[in-house]
């Protein structure tokens, strides 16, 4: 069921923000109902999600929430440096709660959590005088989840780069690949 418009598009009530400590145990048991790497372990789950749920150099946790309930985080990493001609991000985790997905928020807090990891890939690019105008964003995803290949498709608004595959987890996986304006060109350095 879809929440009243808040007069932007959005439903009311909704809430992106930094993740925290306390939101570990929720992110957990969206992340156990998630992915198969966690075997149904919500303490493994906390554990690994636990080490990304606090503001770092590298990575940028955000959660999603209605009201007090944590229905959805997302986990982006810095890969490779950021300081690289185009700095490269992973999506290490994108997820929601089973009972919060089909409600339309997949695209709004998509576009708030790679807007966060942009803004840092921005700062660290800007302390340091450096120009910078793209990034790359990679996904891995399984062959037979056609369900977060379409997502993406829509998040972006065209169809990603297939970059690569591995066989690393026992199960066929894709490399989805494609590039973001950062900053405009125009307006360097604000």
């Amino acid at each position: 069921m879809k929440g009243a418009s808040d007069g932007r598009g959005g439903v009311s009530g909704i809430v992106i923000r930094q993740a925290l400590s306390a939101d570990v145990p929720a992110m957990a048991k969206i992340g156990v109902a998630s992915f198969r790497g966690y075997g149904g372990d919500q303490e493994a789950a906390e554990g690994w999600l636990g080490a990304r749920a606090r503001e770092s150099f590298d990575h940028q946790s955000s959660i999603l929430s209605d009201g007090e309930k944590v229905i959805g985080y997302a986990c982006l990493g810095e890969s490779g440096g950021p300081c690289r001609p185009e700095p490269v991000v992973e999506v290490i985790q994108f997820a929601l709660a089973p009972e919060s997905r089909g409600r339309g928020l997949t695209k709004d807090f998509w576009d708030e959590a790679v807007g966060r990891m942009k803004a840092w890939v921005l700062a660290i690019n800007l302390q340091r005088k450096r120009r910078i105008i793209w990034m790359r964003v990679f996904a891995w995803v399984y062959v037979h989840n056609t369900r977060m290949r379409r997502m993406l498709q829509h998040c972006l608004g065209q169809k990603p780069e297939l970059a690569g595959w591995r066989n690393l987890y026992g199960e066929p996986e894709v490399m989805y690949l494609w590039r973001l304006r950062v900053a405009p060109a125009r307006r360097w350095p604000p």
